[in-house]
C-alpha cells in the first residue's frame, strides 16, 4: 500500500485519531505524512503542536517519531500539520529526477536506473549505461531537462498489476528500493511524464513540469 502522501500531495493539514503510543512514537488512524523511503525523505511538520522528527514505515504501519513525548491517549483526535516548504521541494526533486532520467533514456544505450536521494542542498541521481559519458553528454543532459520542464507536460501517477509492469520494457523500475515492482505486491505505482518518461514511484510529485523550475546538473562520478 503506498502513502497517502503520494497520492493526495497537495494536503497540508488533517486531523486523525490516536491509534497508537509508544514513548516519543505516534500512529494514526491516517496520515498525510510521507515516510522516508526510496531515496526520498520524511515530511516535516507537526502532530497537535509537537514537532515531527521522522516519519518511518514499519510493518505496514506509517510511525511518528516527535520530538517530545506526547501529552496523548489513544482515541484523541489530533491535527497534523505538514511543512509546506520542504513538501514543495521534494515534490518539485522527486519529478526533476524523473525527468532528467527521461532526458538520460534519449542519450544513452542500455540505460539503468540504481536509485537516487534527495537531500536539502541537492538530489543525487544513480544511472548504469555502458556508454561513455563526457561534458558534453552532461551539458545536453541539462538542455533536454529543462526543455521537458518547459514544454509543460501533465505528471500523472496511478496503479497497475505487477505483472503489466514487468511487461512494459518502457517502465524504469528498481527491484531493490521500495520504489520498486516488489515480490510481495500485487499492484505496482506508475508516475508518467506525459510524453517523456514512465517510472514506477512511490513518492510525491508535483503534476506538471513547469512546477519544477530550473534545473542544473552540477557534476557526474
Amino acid at each position: 500500500m503506498y502513502p497517502q502522501a503520494a497520492e493526495k500531495p497537495d494536503i497540508r493539514e488533517f486531523t486523525a485519531e490516536v491509534t497508537a503510543i509508544e514513548d516519543n512514537t505516534v500512529q494514526l488512524s491516517e496520515t498525510y505524512f510521507y515516510p522516508a523511503s526510496g531515496g526520498q525523505p520524511a515530511d516535516r511538520g507537526t502532530i497537535s503542536g509537537v514537532t515531527v522528527e521522522m516519519v518511518a514505515k514499519s510493518d505496514g504501519s506509517i510511525i511518528h517519531h516527535l520530538r517530545s513525548e506526547p501529552e496523548l491517549a489513544v482515541g484523541d483526535t489530533v491535527t497534523g500539520r505538514i511543512d509546506d516548504t520542504f513538501r514543495v521541494y521534494c515534490m518539485r526533486a522527486h519529478s526533476a529526477s524523473h525527468t532528467l532520467y527521461g532526458a538520460a533514456r534519449t542519450l544513452f544505450n542500455e540505460l539503468g536506473y540504481g536509485g537516487f536521494e534527495i537531500t536539502p542542498e541537492k538530489i543525487r541521481v544513480d544511472l548504469s549505461t555502458e556508454d561513455a559519458v563526457d561534458a558534453a553528454d552532461v551539458v545536453e543532459l541539462e538542455r533536454l531537462t529543462n526543455q521537458a520542464i518547459w514544454d509543460s507536460r501533465p505528471v500523472s501517477w496511478r496503479e497497475v498489476p505487477v505483472s503489466e509492469a514487468q511487461n512494459n520494457e518502457n517502465i524504469a523500475f528498481n527491484t531493490q528500493t521500495e520504489e520498486g515492482v516488489m515480490t510481495d505486491q500485487s499492484a505496482v505505482r506508475l508516475v508518467e511524464i506525459k510524453g517523456w518518461d514512465i517510472a514506477a514511484c512511490g513518492g510525491t510529485h508535483v503534476s506538471n513540469t513547469i512546477e519544477i523550475g530550473p534545473v542544473t546538473v552540477l557534476n557526474r562520478s
